[in-house]
């Protein structure tokens, strides 16, 4: 043990005190920054990870009510209702106008220009809607709404959301980034395909193919938030209503287009209704979807935030308690030996009566040491020393030193020395 100890005794033999102070403290703190740092190179870059996400889905947000607001247009061109069409579009046009200007997003996902072709279908619906061309206005809404779901879908991808790690939020981004803008888009074709004016067979196709197609969206709508309820109990009472109606409704229009399929019977009027109320219900189910993604992102961001101010927390404190132990001990082990050490000069020089009170329990070798000094300087002077009340840790560090003390009278208390000198018995 001596000799796997021997080079560090050696340095610190070659140390004063603060500098040997200094060497324990910087090892005790050099791990403790190191493991803070490496905590925060890993918990930083995933912050910034999700406030990207976090960003992504509140742009995906702003371009669902975008996508709302351009079905209102449509629902009012097969209403017929031409004049509230057109005092619609301002909204649109004020709506795109402001993502387009969002500082933030354009900064974070270049708005201004992924918005632009949009802008500018916006402005051929606008004329088609003055030349009061139906297939063009038809065409154009079907066109802004595909455009708006490419870039939701781009917005998945550049913003993170698409590599979320965790399954809840996975399956909650694939609901509100691919599945329901998909859906969307599906349903306002039904609304086309029963509105133009083609045979009845071209119509039954058409209308098996959008109900396969549904029917798949359906089905991936489902497994992917079942598999998120499963992992949150908390999503349960968030989505599992709205979901629920979601799926009933669009079951019921794949069902209802299935039978014109193979009939080659098409009510218009309930099958446009069927639609509706499976647009309306998929817009809820994607508003829900993106509040409960906003929620558990934000909240993984908060602990994250917690986990670091807990660490650092902790660092501080266990810092400031070595930093001021080690203060604290040297100073008092210093104290004691200074003391010592006054004692010693004055006894040196003449002084008959000097007291000193040593307040610690783990007096060194220097303490020692300074003692026996001022034993010596005292009988240089023709005086006597008496040592007593000696406690266990000194006498041992002295026997460990080598000290000699056969010409020091040596007693258990101040009181066996008192009434030695009284008695005339104390020893020379």
């Amino acid at each position: 043990m001596i000799r796997l100890l021997s080079p560090g005794m050696m340095l610190l033999n070659r140390l004063r005190y603060p500098q040997k102070f200094l060497l324990v403290s910087l090892l005790l703190v050099l791990p403790l920054i190191l493991a803070i740092g490496l905590l925060l190179s890993e918990t930083m870059p995933r912050i910034e990870f999700t406030n990207r996400e976090l960003a992504g889905a509140r742009y995906i947000e702003q371009l669902r009510n975008l996508m709302v607001q351009v079905d209102e247009s449509h629902v009012l061109v097969d209403e017929g209702q031409s004049e509230q069409m057109l005092a619609h579009q301002p909204t649109i046009a004020a709506s795109l106008a402001a993502v387009r200007n969002d500082a933030v997003l354009d900064t974070l996902f270049s708005t201004r220009s992924a918005l632009l072709p949009i802008q500018e279908l916006h402005q051929s619906l606008q004329q088609a809607m003055a030349r009061n061309d139906r297939e063009a206005i038809d065409q154009g809404h079907i066109a802004m709404i595909s455009s708006l779901r490419e870039e939701i879908r781009r917005v998945g991808d550049t913003s993170n959301l698409i590599l979320d790690p965790e399954l809840t939020t996975y399956y909650l981004m694939d609901t509100a980034v691919v599945q329901a803008p998909s859906r969307a888009v599906l349903l306002l074709n039904v609304d086309h395909t029963i509105d133009r004016p083609t045979t009845s067979a071209n119509v039954s196709f058409e209308l098996s193919v959008l109900a396969g197609q549904l029917a798949g969206n359906v089905d991936a709508t489902r497994n992917g938030l079942q598999v998120a309820l499963a992992h949150d109990a908390k999503l349960d009472g968030e989505l599992t209503a709205v979901l629920a109606d979601s799926l009933t409704s669009a079951t019921a229009l794949t069902e209802a287009l299935r039978a014109t399929g193979k009939s080659g019977l098409l009510n218009t009027e309930q099958t446009r209704a069927l639609s509706s109320d499976a647009f309306q219900s998929n817009m809820r189910l994607w508003r829900s979807s993106l509040i409960a993604l906003n929620t558990r992102l934000q909240q993984r961001i908060d602990l994250l935030w917690q986990k670091n101010l807990l660490a650092g927390g902790v660092a501080i404190v266990l810092l400031f308690c070595v930093i001021y132990l080690l203060i604290a001990f040297y100073r008092s082990m210093m104290h004691t030996v200074a003391a010592l050490d006054l004692a010693s000069r004055q006894i040196a020089a003449g002084t008959q009566s000097t007291e000193v009170q040593i307040e610690t329990h783990d007096e060194l070798g220097q303490v020692a040491q300074t003692l026996i000094r001022a034993v010596q300087g005292a009988r240089l002077l023709g005086s006597g020393v008496v040592l007593a009340g000696v406690r266990a840790e000194v006498a041992t560090t002295i026997v460990h030193l080598g000290v000699d003390l056969s010409t020091v009278a040596i007693y258990a208390t101040l009181q066996e020395a008192l009434d030695a000198h009284r008695l005339g018995t104390l020893q020379q």
